[in-house]
């Protein structure tokens, strides 16, 4: 071809009398090269993770059962601690589901910007492949690993996917056997939120679950103590639920225990603390008519009401209820005036 042949030529002419554009032009044709290789490679891997995830949201979408996906932890050692958790949690987590199937997968780690970006892009995950949890976070050294938990159950107040937050221990290999099956109670808590009232279960169901968590208390190791005492007020609504002597008792100690430990104790810990401590007294007393004990749990009980009465959406129902009561009496005075024919009975 003579264009070619003129291409050939002035290149050769170009080499000889001037090699610094020659190695230049080289050069730039490497890397214009390499560059189109790279962009290949990238658009052979992006189809092969499209591919891979369409097959994933097919099969996921085929499953009956709850599945939990969790992501790798951002953060030093995030990939090793969340295989961790994966373990955790297939080992675990048939002790809640009563039989139904479940699958726990693991992806790569959620990228987005900021915590709300975080939320979206697991909701987004959640939804694709109609899993029942989702489970992300944050690994640190020297301190306690962050999960966050977003499932598909409603969150009663905001009307959104309930988003919650559980700190574990940095290493969970140092954890006991019960300790782990505490944990894998708290993931399957964030999707199946009806464990903690237990009065939507049968007796034989969740009372092994509450023996659980009593073994997981006895010796807490290192779990830290926010996620203790969620383990501890859903033992106390199970033990009072279904519990015998023995439990009730384990939940006087418990309760008596936390009232009296040092620290501020918020309003909802005080007040839960203190019913349970009151019911599980009024219980004891019922087998055993014990007046001290019947005194000491109304005590606690009355202290509750007060704070209570404390808490801003109890005032507001308080003043939407006079206000109710103002229009009913209004009302009643209206129908009176009107079958006197102008006077007031």
């Amino acid at each position: 071809m003579p264009m070619l042949d003129q291409i050939t030529v002035w290149c050769s002419n170009l080499m000889q009398n001037a090699p610094v554009l020659a190695v230049a032009g080289l050069v730039a044709l490497g890397v214009l090269a390499f560059l189109i290789i790279w962009q290949t490679v990238c658009l052979i891997l992006a189809s092969l993770r499209k591919i891979s995830h369409l097959v994933q949201r097919r099969k996921h979408s085929r499953f009956n059962g709850v599945s939990v996906i969790v992501a790798d932890l951002a953060g030093l050692k995030g990939k090793q601690r969340s295989q961790e958790l994966v373990l955790l949690i297939q080992n675990h987590l048939c002790a809640f589901t009563f039989g139904a199937p479940y699958e726990v997968t693991s992806m790569r780690q959620l990228k987005a910007k900021g915590a709300q970006g975080l939320r979206d892009t697991a909701k987004a995950h959640r939804d694709a492949f109609s899993a029942a949890l989702v489970v992300w976070g944050q690994s640190e050294r020297k301190s306690e690993t962050s999960f966050q938990l977003m499932s598909r159950e409603l969150d009663p107040e905001t009307g959104y996917g309930r988003h919650e937050t559980i700190l574990l221990p940095e290493d969970l290999s140092e954890m006991t056997e019960a300790q782990e099956r505490a944990a894998a109670y708290l993931f399957a808590l964030a999707f199946q939120p009806g464990l903690a009232d237990a009065g939507g279960f049968r007796l034989e169901k969740i009372k092994p679950v509450a023996e659980l968590l009593e073994t997981a208390l006895e010796k807490p190791g290192p779990i830290p103590a926010d996620t203790l005492e969620l383990i501890e007020d859903d033992f106390c609504t199970m033990a009072l639920h279904c519990g015998d002597h023995e439990d009730l008792e384990y939940v006087v100690q418990l309760r008596r225990t936390r009232l009296l430990s040092d620290g501020q104790l918020s309003r909802r810990t005080q007040i839960k603390a203190r019913i349970d401590l009151g019911r599980a007294l009024l219980s004891l007393s019922e087998r055993r008519h014990n007046p001290t004990r019947i005194r000491e749990a109304m005590d606690h009980l009355k202290q509750a009401i007060e704070i209570l009465r404390e808490h801003p959406v109890i005032g507001l129902a308080t003043a939407t209820s006079d206000a109710v009561r103002q229009g009913e009496k209004m009302l009643t005075v209206r129908r009176k005036f009107s079958v006197t024919g102008g006077s007031v009975l």
